[in-house]
């Protein structure tokens, strides 16, 4: 529900002041993880859908390619996404009262999707006593990954997960062209934003240091990162900040900033080998995630397990039994 928030607020008392004038239908941070950069494989594309974008350099460059495939009078599927636009008019008379059920809902929303918010205070401060006690010094954008990464696990980010449906995007059509058509010997693995989900522990959702998602960080203090050196510092700020959480010495027990750091299974990988046993293997990965053994399985093909976005992210997973 766009600007929730502001609706709910009285008149002049939001910073939610940019109107909205541009939609589109669709999940904007759609990507493939296999690299789709080889050249003969974007010339079979061109030649196919008649394509003006550029063969993408990059992960993050690919929406303007999956958006123009879509496009294509080639690409013959069918695909929409319903919207529902609610007035001034409408907003007028809901106000007057005439409403009430739906407005106890909407408030009730708005309420549920800014708990993290309310206790955000009460995370930094949990962040601030953990890493003085323990005299830890870390980079402080990679401190804020962290912060991110429980955001993610709170259910109040988004992080990526792998595709499975259509709801987000033609996603069943844009398998079979990269498959078929780009013949890509990856299976063509979609991931997708969408929020965790802690009750079902084979389909995690995952942060990537190649894609931050990051809404308030500090600037890196590193220009040229290394990824493998990244993600053991985050793991290792993630693992401090647990332990002094699990020792009580706040009286953090039983409250969502416990659980979030301490009920929920966080893990670090890469595809390249750790000499210091720190991280995963991406290549385990398919072992834990259905939406990864549904594709391999659909297409015949291995899952991409050095793709740029697993080269250094964190699986964010239940604790519960399977």
């Amino acid at each position: 529900i766009f600007a929730l928030w502001g609706l709910m607020q009285a008149p002049g008392t939001t910073a939610q002041t940019v109107k909205m004038s541009n939609i589109t239908a669709g999940c904007c941070s759609l990507l493939i993880l296999p690299k789709i950069s080889d050249a003969l494989g974007y010339k079979r594309l061109k030649k196919e859908f008649s394509l003006t974008t550029g063969m993408p350099s990059s992960i993050l460059d690919q929406w303007a390619l999956l958006k123009e495939l879509t496009e294509s009078p080639q690409f013959n599927s069918p695909w929409a996404t319903e919207l529902l636009f609610f007035t001034v008019p409408w907003y007028k008379k809901f106000r007057d009262g005439s409403c009430k059920e739906l407005e106890y809902y909407l408030l009730r929303s708005a309420w549920n999707e800014t708990s993290y918010l309310r206790d955000e205070g009460i995370f930094n401060f949990v962040f601030s006593v953990a890493l003085a006690e323990k005299n830890l010094k870390p980079n402080p954008y990679l401190t804020d990954t962290v912060k991110h990464i429980y955001a993610i696990a709170r259910g109040c980010l988004p992080g990526f997960t792998v595709a499975t449906n259509d709801i987000s995007a033609p996603i069943k059509r844009l398998e079979q062209i990269f498959a078929e058509v780009y013949q890509h010997r990856f299976a063509p693995t979609f991931v997708h934003s969408s929020y965790f989900d802690p009750i079902d522990p084979m389909n995690p959702v995952y942060y990537s240091l190649e894609v931050p998602t990051l809404v308030d960080f500090s600037p890196k203090s590193r220009k040229a990162a290394n990824k493998m050196n990244d993600i053991r510092e985050v793991k290792h700020i993630q693992t401090v900040i647990q332990k002094f959480v699990r020792e009580n010495k706040e009286s953090l027990e039983n409250s969502p900033v416990y659980d979030t750091i301490s009920k929920v299974n966080y893990d670090y990988y890469h595809s390249d080998e750790d000499i210091l046993n720190e991280l995963k293997n991406t290549s385990s990965l398919i072992e834990f995630d259905n939406g990864m053994k549904q594709s391999m399985q659909t297409y015949g093909k291995p899952i991409c397990t050095t793709s740029p976005f697993l080269r250094g992210c964190i699986r964010i997973g239940s604790l519960l039994p399977k």
